[in-house]
């Protein structure tokens, strides 16, 4: 990833596509397996304006550090403390944890693999973000663009509340 930035910027560059539009997720074990060889790249796409979201967190080798020493602006929490905390008052302990410090700190929290109202109920209203099925099942382009043209503003903010 050390040059990848440029391509990448490039590549936005030529479509035309604001940087400031665009995540770029990186999972987790990225970041134990290539500890800091990947910190200027990260900074560089962070400086043109696109955002880096750290996706599968707790799954692996979380760390409070990557939050304090990243540019960070989205952690994903892991869809099995989402799919385990209805059951696991400790899985449901962790997931609120995580979502108010990752809020204390300014980084935005999306809950992944969100399947039923209980698991999106038992979200901290804090965290303003989820997907999952509960949602959607992944969607083609045109098919996507008119889920969210139909889609009531109730369904779409519930997590705002």
């Amino acid at each position: 990833m050390s040059d990848c930035h440029i391509e990448w910027l490039n590549i936005l560059k030529h479509k035309q596509i604001p940087a400031g539009s665009i995540t770029f997720e990186i999972a987790e074990n990225l970041f134990f397996e290539q500890k800091d060889s990947h910190l200027e790249s990260i900074q560089k796409l962070k400086q043109a304006g696109i955002q880096v979201s750290l996706d599968g967190f707790g799954t692996g080798y979380s760390s409070l550090n990557y939050l304090k020493k990243y540019p960070i602006d989205a952690l994903k929490i892991d869809r099995s403390y989402i799919h385990t905390m209805v059951d696991d008052p400790t899985n449901a302990i962790l997931v609120e944890t995580i979502i108010i410090l990752a809020n204390k700190l300014g980084i935005k929290v999306i809950a992944t693999g969100v399947e039923n109202a209980e698991q999106l109920t038992l979200l901290n209203p804090e965290c303003r973000y989820a997907q999952g099925y509960y949602f959607s099942r992944p969607l083609p382009f045109n098919e996507f663009k008119k889920y969210i043209e139909t889609q009531q503003p109730a369904k779409t903010k519930k997590l705002t509340s």
